[in-house]
C-alpha cells in the first residue's frame, strides 16, 4: 500500500526531477558556496586591516601626546630623550594642532604613554600573524586560482596614509634633509658635517651635527632634489621623505610577491610573503612614520633580483639596480656579489667559468661607470667614505645585546657591564662577518656544482638557483639586520623580504596525519614552522624594547 502510495504521489506531483534539473541545482549551490567564499576572502583581510589602521591611529595618537619631561621620566632612550627629538615632536605637533592630542592637550602620564605605545607596536604584530594564518587558511573559489592580492593590500596602504601623520622622531629624516641642503648647495655633505651651516633650516632638527654623511652617494643625490622639491620647508620636506619611504615599502612588497610567484606554485605563499613584508610593522612605522631609506634601499636590493631571474635576460640590468640599491646604503653589497654568481649556472664546467668571467668583467665595468657617475660630484678619496668607516662603533643601541648588558649592570656592576660591552661589539662583528662569508660561500658551492640534466628546462634550473639565492640572503640580511651592537629598529626592514622569500621557496608541509589532534598536533605541525615564528617574536620584542625604553 505504502509503495502503491508512493507510486500515485509521484504521478500526481509530476516526473522525477531530470538530470539537468539536478545539475542546475548543483551549480546553484557551487555558486553559493563560491560567492560565500568571494564574500569571506574580502571580508577576512578587510577586517583585520580595520585592526590594523586602529593600530596605527592609536600609535600616532599616543605619540603625539608625549608627556613633557619630568621628575622620574626624561623620555624614551631612542626616541624622546634628546633636545632634537623634543623639537622634531613640537614641529610636528604645531602642524597638527588639529589633532586632538597633538599640542599635548590630553597630557598622557609617562605610563600611559609608555604603555600606549606598546600596545600599538603588539596589536600590530599580532594583526600581522593573524593576517598570514588567515591567509594560508583560506579557500579559492576554484582549484587552481590565485589567490587575490588586492584585499590584502588594503591594510598597508590605509596604515601607510595614517603613519603620515607620526611624528618625526628619528633624527636621520633631518640628516638626509640637511645631507641634501648641503649638496643642492654646492657644499659636499661627505666632507663637511652639518654645523657648518648654522643658519640651514634643519639644523635645529639634527641630533647628528658633528658628522660626515655614512649614506650613499644615490640617497644624497635624492635627498637634494626632495629638499629643492620642497623648498627647504621641514614639514613639506619630511612629508616628502615618508611618501617616498611609505611607496618604497609597499613597493618592495609587491616585488616579494612577484619573486615569490617564481619559487612556489602555492598562490598562498607568495600572497604570504607579501604579508610578512606588506604588514610588518617595522616595514609601516620605519617607512611611511620615520621614513627612513632602508625600504627604497631593499626595494631595489629585490626588485635587481627579480630582473635577473627573469627568463630570456636582464642580469645586468639586475646587477645594475643592486648596485645602485647598495649606492643608496652599503648594506646590499654581499647581495650584489651573491647575485653575480648567477652567471655560474648550470655550473661546473671551464666553459662556463670562462664565459662568467668575461661577463663579470662587463658587469663590474657598467657598475664601476655608475659608481662613478653618482659619486663623481662628492668623491674626495678616502675621506668621502670616512663616517661609513665608524659607523659600527658609534652606538649601542640592539636590544639583543643591551638587555643582558643592562641585567649584568645591575647584578655586577659598571665595570663588568663595560667589559661586555666591549666583548659583544668586536665579537657580533666577528660574528656577522662569519655568517655573511659562510652564506656565500656555501651558494657558491651550490650553483658550482649544480648541473642541467638531458631534458631539464633552464627554468627548472634557475627555479633552484634562485631559491639558493634567497637562503643565502636571508642568512645574510639577518646577520646584518640582528647581530651587530648597533642594530637599530628600522634595520629589520633589510630581513623582511629576503626570510619572506625563504619561507615562500621552502616545500610547503603536507596535511598533517600523523596520530594527535589539537596542540598536540599544533606543536608537532604548526601552520608556519617554528624558525619563522621565532623571527616575528623576537622582531616584536626587539621593536617594542627598542622604542619604548624610558629613563628616569
Amino acid at each position: 500500500m505504502d509503495n502503491s502510495a508512493s507510486r500515485g504521489q509521484t504521478a500526481i506531483d509530476g516526473p522525477a526531477p531530470s538530470s539537468s534539473v539536478l545539475a542546475v541545482g548543483g551549480a546553484e549551490r557551487v555558486a553559493r558556496v563560491a560567492g560565500g567564499t568571494a564574500i569571506a576572502r574580502v571580508a577576512l583581510p578587510l577586517g583585520l586591516a580595520a585592526i590594523q589602521v586602529g593600530a596605527a591611529l592609536l600609535l600616532v595618537f599616543v605619540a603625539l601626546a608625549a608627556p613633557p619631561k619630568q621628575e622620574g621620566f626624561r623620555g624614551l632612550v631612542n626616541d624622546t630623550i634628546s633636545s632634537g627629538a623634543r623639537r622634531r615632536l613640537e614641529l610636528y605637533r604645531d602642524a597638527l594642532g588639529w589633532v586632538p592630542g597633538a599640542r599635548g592637550g590630553l597630557d598622557l602620564s609617562p605610563t600611559a604613554y609608555v604603555w600606549g605605545l606598546r600596545a600599538a607596536l603588539v596589536v600590530l604584530a599580532l594583526v600581522q600573524l593573524g593576517a598570514l594564518l588567515a591567509c594560508l587558511r583560506q579557500r579559492t573559489a576554484r582549484a587552481g586560482e590565485a589567490a587575490s592580492l588586492g584585499p590584502w593590500s588594503v591594510g598597508p596602504v590605509a596604515t601607510s596614509l595614517v603613519l603620515l601623520a607620526y611624528p618625526p622622531l628619528s633624527s636621520d629624516i633631518f640628516y638626509y634633509a640637511i645631507s641634501g641642503h648641503a649638496a643642492l648647495h654646492g657644499a659636499n655633505p661627505y666632507l663637511v658635517p652639518p654645523k657648518a651651516f648654522p643658519d640651514d633650516p634643519f639644523l635645529p632638527f639634527n641630533d647628528w651635527t658633528g658628522i660626515t654623511s655614512p649614506y650613499g652617494p644615490l640617497w644624497t643625490v635624492l635627498s637634494r632634489f626632495l629638499v629643492g622639491l620642497t623648498n627647504d620647508d621641514p614639514i613639506r620636506t619630511v612629508v616628502a621623505f615618508k611618501v617616498v619611504a611609505a611607496v618604497s615599502g609597499l613597493g618592495m612588497a609587491g616585488v616579494a610577491y612577484a619573486l615569490a610567484l617564481r619559487l612556489t606554485r602555492d598562490s598562498r605563499r607568495a600572497l604570504g610573503a607579501f604579508i610578512l613584508v606588506a604588514w610588518h610593522p617595522a616595514v609601516l612605522i620605519e617607512s611611511a612614520g620615520t621614513a627612513h631609506n632602508d625600504a627604497a634601499m631593499m626595494l631595489g636590493a629585490v626588485g635587481g633580483l627579480l630582473l635577473l631571474s627573469r627568463p630570456g635576460g636582464g642580469l645586468r640590468s639586475g646587477l645594475l639596480l643592486l648596485a645602485a640599491s647598495a649606492l643608496v646604503k652599503y648594506v646590499t653589497l654581499p647581495l650584489l656579489a651573491c647575485a653575480a654568481l648567477w652567471r655560474l649556472r648550470p655550473g661546473g664546467r671551464s666553459g662556463v667559468v670562462r664565459t662568467a668571467l668575461g661577463q663579470w668583467v662587463l658587469d663590474g665595468a657598467a657598475i664601476a661607470l655608475l659608481a662613478a657617475a653618482v659619486f663623481g660630484p662628492f668623491w674626495a678619496g678616502t675621506r668621502t667614505i670616512r663616517s661609513l668607516i665608524h659607523e659600527p662603533a658609534r652606538l649601542y643601541v640592539n636590544p639583543l645585546w643591551v638587555l643582558p648588558r643592562l641585567a649584568i649592570e645591575e647584578r655586577w656592576g659598571r665595570e663588568a657591564a663595560v667589559a661586555f660591552r666591549d666583548l659583544t661589539r668586536e665579537g657580533g662583528q666577528w660574528a656577522v662577518a662569519a655568517l655573511v662569508l659562510g652564506a656565500f660561500v656555501w651558494l657558491l658551492a651550490r650553483t658550482w656544482r649544480a648541473s642541467r640534466p638531458d631534458g631539464m628546462p633552464s627554468c627548472v634550473l634557475d627555479a633552484s638557483v634562485l631559491r639558493w639565492q634567497v637562503r643565502a640572503w636571508a642568512v645574510m640580511a639577518a646577520a646584518l639586520a640582528f647581530v651587530p651592537v648597533n642594530a637599530h629598529a628600522w634595520y629589520a626592514v633589510w630581513a623582511a623580504a629576503p626570510i619572506a622569500l625563504a619561507w615562500a621557496s621552502a616545500t610547503p608541509p603536507e596535511t598533517p596525519t600523523a596520530v594527535g589532534t589539537g596542540r598536540r598536533r599544533w606543536l608537532r605541525r604548526p601552520p608556519i614552522p617554528w624558525w619563522l615564528i621565532l623571527y616575528l617574536a623576537w622582531t616584536t620584542v626587539s621593536f617594542v624594547v627598542y622604542h619604548t625604553r624610558a629613563t628616569s
